[in-house]
């Protein structure tokens, strides 16, 4: 998928045998991340997933348009 050169880790289920919404895709990625849950952001087009990520103490972002993304990043980004 061309991601591996955008993250530090790509967390796929076909490879790991996991599947959003399962609480343990965001623990494998939680702990490849090597960080706090509360300091990961989650961001995915279906509400599900992200409330699942959000349970769990990551940050999510429910993307339907770059606005959504924006907003959560712009913290970063003005920082």
């Amino acid at each position: 998928m061309g991601l591996t050169d955008l993250a530090d880790h790509v967390v796929s289920s076909a490879r790991v045998g996991v599947v959003k919404p399962d609480r343990r895709i965001f623990e494998i990625a939680v702990e490849r991340a090597g960080a706090p849950a509360g300091r990961c952001l989650f961001v995915d087009d279906t509400l599900e997933n992200v409330e699942a990520a959000v349970a769990l103490g990551m940050r999510g972002v429910h993307y339907r348009e770059p606005a959504d993304l924006r907003g959560a990043l712009s913290a970063l980004l003005d920082g």
